[in-house]
């Protein structure tokens, strides 16, 4: 047996001599049949911003990137309520002036994700750009005083046995720059390749390894801003055309114990390039899934 075909029938092992856990190659060592499309892979590299959760705390400041707990709110602002009147929870905020600059993102302000306490999390499938059961706040300029205190009403919620929590606690977040490349899960699949990702790899001999070997190089799974999507059914971008112009904002995977999306499923949030450059975060589809 040549080592190619080795390699190609033991997709793991080519993983392990070609692809190392800390380090990706410069150039991509794909099967030979795989080859000819490196050109079109590597056309689709995008920056993006790989988060990190770092171990639960009780004193990080209310300006500070994090998951959960109070949410920065000054004076003036209602608290995001869902379309029954309760308060959402804050997942995340995002303070840009602590994160790594990638194209058309601020570069200062606090961005906010908040989600309702159903058991959908908030999710709308007939309409998933309406922010009812979720909510997206930016605050352009970040003050350290004029700031809300109370928040009795959601802290009180968040002990009841009748809200469904993706998050439990409070966490920091840390963040670094990388690249990434259209994953077999994204819709811009398509656009890259003039198929879906389905249809593509059933072109090949060993469709499940070709798809294996490849979905491990071009992963996008994980905490990230911007890049593409990860998800564990299909994205819902695939069958609407005019939701294809959203460009993935953020997105928030699921971690052992403290945040979980139903079955360790996936959220997303996601933004046209337009209104991101303005700024305008009124007009954004969230989606989540889970196995």
């Amino acid at each position: 047996m040549l080592l190619q075909d080795f390699l190609h029938f033991n997709p793991v092992l080519f993983w392990r001599l070609f692809v190392t856990s800390d380090q990706k190659p410069t150039k991509m060592e794909f099967p030979e049949e795989l080859k000819e499309y490196q050109h079109i892979i590597e056309q689709s590299k995008l920056d993006y911003i790989k988060v990190e959760i770092t171990n639960g705390k009780t004193d990080i400041p209310i300006t500070t990137s994090k998951l959960g707990g109070n949410p920065y709110l000054p004076i003036g602002i209602d608290y995001p309520l869902d379309n029954e009147g309760n308060p959402m929870m804050l997942l995340a905020q995002l303070n840009f002036a602590e994160i790594p600059h990638i194209p058309d993102y601020p570069v200062t302000g606090l961005l906010q994700f908040f989600i309702a306490l159903d058991d959908l999390y908030g999710l709308n499938f007939n309409n998933p750009t309406a922010q009812e059961g979720f909510k997206v706040i930016y605050h352009k300029e970040i003050k350290n005083s004029g700031l809300q205190t109370d928040f009795s009403l959601i802290e009180d919620l968040l002990k009841s046995d009748d809200v469904y929590p993706v998050l439990t606690g409070e966490y920091k977040l840390t963040f670094k720059k990388d690249v990434c490349y259209v994953p077999v899960s994204d819709v811009h699949f398509e656009e890259f390749f003039g198929q879906s990702s389905f249809d593509f790899f059933e072109s090949f001999d060993d469709p499940d390894t070709a798809w294996e070997v490849y979905s491990d190089y071009c992963s996008s799974v994980g905490h990230r801003i911007g890049g593409y999507a990860y998800f564990t059914q299909e994205d819902p971008r695939i069958w609407k055309k005019t939701l294809r112009e959203y460009q993935l904002l953020f997105q928030l995977d699921s971690e052992d114990k403290f945040l979980m999306w139903g079955d360790v499923g996936v959220g997303n949030f996601f933004i046209k390039k337009e209104a991101l450059k303005k700024l305008d975060f009124s007009d954004v589809l969230y989606n989540w899934d889970c196995t």
